[in-house]
């Protein structure tokens, strides 16, 4: 279970100033000190628009854009906490 990688749908950025595309991508398992979350909702900030529209010197593509989310923690890599308390709790990114 911890070792296994993830399908999931996400919103990619391919080119700047181009619609975003409904991709199915394969998350990796979590490494050590890394923590998998399930997102429930997600929203673009101003600095993800700014790079979508190709205005960010340090914008790449392709890219999935979006840090301001809702979550569930859903898996927890080798090395962090592993109380079960952990597990499906809310958080924001």
């Amino acid at each position: 279970m911890f070792n296994s990688s993830y399908r999931c749908k996400a919103a990619v950025a391919w080119a700047a100033n181009q619609p975003l595309s409904d991709e199915t991508v394969v998350v990796a398992p979590p490494r050590a000190g890394e923590i998998r979350v399930k997102v429930m909702a997600n929203a673009l900030c101003h600095t993800d628009v700014y790079t979508l529209e190709g205005q960010d010197p340090e914008g790449l593509f392709p890219c999935i854009l979006g840090h301001e989310v809702r979550l569930f923690y859903f898996r927890i890599g080798m090395g962090n906490w592993t109380d079960d308390v952990f597990f499906n709790r809310r958080a924001r990114l």
